[in-house]
């Protein structure tokens, strides 16, 4: 039987080697969609996107038990954003991205398997929020119809434990379908 491990501060009554933090980050597949309102300028929309976020990282910690343990925490999240995107014209498309973003907590995963709706270091108030803030590039492939890549970093406002808000950086290709 495989403990829990321990994220928060060491446990009452261990010594003071119990590491308890953070030692690497999660490389995951994001799933969403993004809605694209323009604005009365051609240069600036509003991109309202839905997506599926896997956060979490590897950490090593203390089992209930004292024992040292290492491990990886995975929590799943339904993002919501809505970010303001300036570009350039022409048939290279160059953007820069901005603005809010919240994040609902769905399933959480310790050592590759689920939690009862606990994650450890991951039991902060929800929803997680925060900005984001990046950048990219369009090309028109024929008419209306182009394909993009963005760069975007976001970065969470709500504390997680004593540590500071969730940080990833996300990077989505597409096909971009004009609408109206």
């Amino acid at each position: 039987m495989t403990d829990d491990i321990f994220f928060g501060p060491c446990p009452p009554n261990t010594n003071s080697d119990c590491p308890g933090f953070l030692t690497g980050s999660a490389r995951a597949l994001t799933f969403g969609a993004d809605l694209g309102v323009q604005l009365p300028s051609d240069a600036v929309e509003i991109r309202v996107g839905v997506t599926y976020a896997a956060k979490g990282g590897a950490a090593v910690g203390r089992a209930a038990s004292g024992e040292p343990l290492r491990g990886r925490v995975s929590p799943s999240y339904l993002q919501l954003s809505s970010l303001l995107r300036a570009r350039t014209s022409g048939r290279l498309s160059v953007g820069i991205l901005f603005g809010p973003w919240v994040a609902i907590r769905l399933w959480c995963g310790e050592n590759g398997r689920g939690v009862d709706g606990r994650c450890g270091l991951f039991d902060a108030d929800m929803p997680d929020a925060g900005f984001a803030v990046g950048g990219g590039v369009e090309l028109a492939v024929s008419g209306r119809l182009s394909i993009g890549v963005d760069a975007i970093s976001y970065h969470g406002l709500t504390a997680l434990s004593s540590y500071k808000g969730t940080r990833f950086v996300a990077i989505q290709a597409g096909v971009v379908v004009p609408i109206g």
